[in-house]
């Protein structure tokens, strides 16, 4: 399971479960949700979210409920994704967008839009098994809720859900307007395939490309992601007991290292850049805070030995650790 969660999501899921009628203050209190506001960036522990579950289902007692908060979250809660979704001119590239953009919402799983003979589906993806929160129902609610008011003549052939099946179902079907079955390994919206080009009511194309315009500044730095945040608190982490290797790393954030380097991809970055990038970095400021020997920096950065440490902080540096340090220093 990933380690950590936007914090966008859990100020969305409390969004959502206010609109519902629920006591989001106690909700935000009882998951220990900070209180001061936090930017677009910032990730918070995955217990949060969890606790914020346990919470919101016990107290609104009906099975239903998470694939109802999702439909009930208000447009533009969820930022860049939204936006860049409900401006684009139709129902496959807005599908597209969702995809593109949806490392902003979460760390554990990412989407897919996946051709098929009878229509197109958009597959919520994990590369771990699930845990017991709704996350599936809520999260294919809130696209639900982003694609069906902007289409005319909207529908679903089908709606698959990775949960169990509770002991009433209508509920479900009469939220999506579209069978319902469950236990599946990948949730997923199914669409037919003639809304694909079906045009969006709400399409811009000049806020469009000034979002697209955005995205290398906003996403395209060492730091820039949530994604990559994500990622470089896991080498962190990691990186003292040597487990380096990309399928180590996509596993601890809950995904394959397939689509680890997939989606490195799309923000113009490369895993192994990153970890030359980071291993850097943590160099300089262990070197400057001063409280760790070679030997200690060297582990910490998962590297066998001081020689290796030293050689790789002359590559990037063209200068010794020490020399660095006191040029930096003086």
């Amino acid at each position: 399971m990933a380690r950590w969660v936007p914090a966008i999501t859990i100020q969305a899921m409390l969004e959502a479960f206010r609109v519902l009628g629920l006591d989001d203050q106690r909700l935000r209190r009882d998951a220990n949700v900070p209180e001061q506001p936090l930017d677009g960036g910032a990730l918070l522990p995955d217990g949060v979210r969890q606790r914020l579950w346990a919470s919101a289902c016990h107290e609104a007692k009906r099975e239903e409920f998470a694939l109802e908060a999702g439909l009930a979250l208000p447009f533009g809660a969820l930022g860049l994704l939204d936006y860049s979704a409900a401006s684009a001119d139709t129902l496959g590239e807005c599908c597209e967008a969702l995809a593109r953009h949806f490392h902003s919402v979460s760390c554990a799983r990412y989407l897919e839009v996946e051709a098929w003979p009878d229509g197109f589906r958009l597959a919520l993806v994990s590369a771990e098994a699930r845990d017991d929160t709704p996350e599936d129902d809520f999260t294919l609610g809130v696209l639900l809720g982003r694609l069906r008011p902007r289409v005319a003549g909207f529908s679903l052939t089908g709606v698959r859900l990775a949960r169990a099946a509770p002991a009433g179902v209508s509920g479900f079907a009469q939220l999506v307007g579209a069978p319902v079955s469950f236990g599946h390994a990948v949730a997923m919206l199914c669409l037919p395939t003639h809304l694909r080009e079906a045009p969006l009511t709400s399409a811009d194309p000049r806020l469009r490309r000034t979002l697209e315009s955005l995205r290398p500044r906003d996403e395209g730095g060492a730091q820039g992601s949530t994604l990559e945040r994500s990622l470089r608190s896991c080498l962190r982490e990691m990186l003292p007991g040597g487990k380096l290797g990309a399928a180590n790393v996509a596993g601890a954030l809950g995904m394959s290292e397939r689509s680890l380097h997939r989606r490195l991809r799309e923000l113009g970055q490369s895993y192994q850049a990153l970890v030359d990038v980071f291993r850097r970095e943590e160099a300089e400021r262990l070197l400057l805070e001063g409280r760790l020997g070679m030997t200690e920096i060297a582990h910490r950065l998962g590297f066998a030995d001081q020689s290796a440490f030293s050689r790789a902080f002359r590559r990037w540096t063209r200068m010794a650790p020490s020399a660095w340090l006191a040029h930096a220093t003086r």
